[in-house]
């Protein structure tokens, strides 16, 4: 299951149509009959991922895993995605609040 996750997270990234996420979760062996409930479970299953690294664990403790793969495999995902995109954030966080302040500086003064 982590596997299709992978890759379904990838196709994901490059914003495809529904259709693209239906042939592709058909092409790997989901019956169409549950492609809806598989995109569903996703979505849910990765929102609550991001969710749990904001807050810190707390929106996630009453979730109880290792019920369904899928859905455990997505929320990883997206505690993954989101620690690593927010890590970058806060390691270069000095670097962004000067370029963003300069940036209105420079707005302010022109207009002035």
């Amino acid at each position: 299951m982590k596997k299709l996750v992978v890759e379904y997270q990838k196709l994901r990234m490059s914003e495809p149509n529904k259709e693209d996420l239906v042939k592709f979760l058909i092409n790997n062996d989901i019956p169409e009959d549950k492609t809806e409930e598989f995109i569903s479970v996703y979505d849910n299953a990765f929102k609550a991922g991001v969710n749990h690294v904001i807050t810190h664990g707390a929106s996630s403790k009453k979730i109880d895993f290792g019920n369904n793969p899928l859905f455990d495999s997505a929320f990883n995902m997206g505690k993954h995605i989101f620690k690593r995109e927010s890590s970058f954030l806060y390691r270069h966080q000095d670097i962004i609040i000067g370029i963003i302040i300069s940036t209105l500086i420079i707005l302010i003064t022109k207009k002035v």
